[in-house]
């Protein structure tokens, strides 16, 4: 999807989709971008991306999974 940037930087797309797709409610598309940029990123800012799921999961009503996404982001901070 983006062959013009750098492989370094996809995460950092993926993260931004999946916030514009959370703020048009569609839970499946934001789910998926997570995953992807969490599965992308360089291993120093995944805590920051558990924060960012966490804070999505609360948005969709999912309190159980949000907190879940924010002890993953205790479990991975350097």
């Amino acid at each position: 999807m983006f062959h013009h940037i750098s492989n370094e930087f996809h995460w950092k797309v993926n993260i931004e989709v999946a916030q514009m797709y959370d703020r048009l409610g569609s839970s499946t598309s934001t789910n998926d971008y997570l995953r992807y940029a969490i599965l992308e990123s360089p291993d120093n800012v995944k805590w920051k991306l558990w924060l960012v799921s966490s804070r999505v999961m609360l948005n969709q009503g999912m309190m159980e999974e949000a907190r879940l996404c924010i002890e993953r982001a205790c479990v991975e901070v350097p």
